[in-house]
């Protein structure tokens, strides 16, 4: 009996509300808050903090967010579950 091999969805991409599994995916890609606020690009994810760190739209600005915030990623953008108000209002 021979078994069709069944396409898995990939480790590196997610829908909304799936977990981040690979955090070095996310590096360079866009950033998307709840509200649907463009927050600038993942720079970095250090691997000895459970942070990431997000650069504003034109550099101008930088925020540290705890990668609890990450909701997903779609491969393109990474989601998170709070707002842009929130985000730049906060020190995490």
């Amino acid at each position: 009996m021979s078994q069709n091999p069944v396409e898995s969805k990939s480790a590196d991409t997610s829908s909304p509300g799936d977990a981040v599994v690979n955090w070095d995916r996310i590096i360079h890609k866009n950033v998307r808050t709840l509200d649907n606020q463009g927050m600038g690009r993942v720079i970095a994810v250090p691997n000895d903090e459970d942070t990431i760190i997000i650069s504003s739209q034109g550099g101008g600005e930088q925020y540290k967010i705890p990668r609890s915030l990450v909701s997903g990623f779609n491969g393109a953008e990474v989601l998170l579950n709070e707002t842009a108000y929130k985000i730049m209002s906060s020190s995490y």
